[in-house]
């Protein structure tokens, strides 16, 4: 599946990426219906904050849940998701086979 990745100021590729898969209890895969890119992501395309290392772009989106770990409780199969402060961590698959952050589901 393909992924909008980051590499350094206004380095933005969209390449292949790993399949996303449960790999914590309270993980949770989500297919993005909707996505956008927030104003803190446009701070290190700008050269203003450091990348350090490549990383996924977008992180307020919202989808459908596809699969759950053992220990979410928060949502279920087939309900909607959203999310708008997740920091990008574990990717989840979209709609389009791109890829987004996983949703937090330990707090919520």
């Amino acid at each position: 599946m393909k992924g909008t990745m980051l590499y350094g100021p206004r380095d933005v590729r969209f390449e292949e990426r790993d399949t996303p898969r449960i790999s914590k209890a309270t993980d949770a895969i989500i297919k993005v219906s909707a996505t956008c890119v927030c104003g803190s992501d446009l701070w290190p395309y700008r050269g203003i904050n450091a990348v350090e290392k490549p990383t996924p772009m977008g992180h307020e989106y919202c989808g459908i849940v596809e699969e759950v770990g053992s220990a979410v409780t928060s949502v279920s199969l087939a309900s909607s998701s959203l999310d708008r402060s997740s920091p990008p961590t574990t990717l989840v698959r979209t709609a389009n086979g791109a890829t987004r952050p996983r949703a937090n589901t330990e707090n919520s």
